[in-house]
């Protein structure tokens, strides 16, 4: 919300001063006070990327690692999802995203 020029108040709260734990408070509960600073993006590009994180669904790797772009690359050639691709050798570490279609089946069309 704060990317749309909102301020958001009252995610969390504590027991007492002295406990230093947090409690979460529900959404539904936050204070929510609108355009009180200037906006970093518009409201349609917002609404495009809260649609498309809900929809990708992104997992983690077999070592429970996950690729920052997970879920959100797709093959310019057949519109297949792209997966990454570990590399540990030595010296270096290498990374790349692979067609998930050629990987299996060498045919990327």
């Amino acid at each position: 919300m704060d990317y749309l020029g909102h301020t958001v108040s009252m995610k969390t709260t504590s027991r007492s001063y002295k406990d230093k734990r947090t409690i979460h408070i529900p959404k539904e509960d936050w204070i929510v006070t609108e355009n009180t600073h200037e906006a970093v993006i518009d409201r349609e590009t917002w609404d495009m990327v809260q649609k498309l994180r809900q929809h990708g669904k992104r997992r983690p790797t077999s070592a429970g690692e996950m690729g920052p772009l997970n879920g959100f690359l797709y093959c310019s050639d057949c519109n297949a999802k792209l997966h990454i691709t570990r590399y540990k050798d030595l010296p270096k570490h290498r990374e790349f995203y692979n067609c998930s279609r050629y990987r299996n089946t060498f045919d990327c069309k």
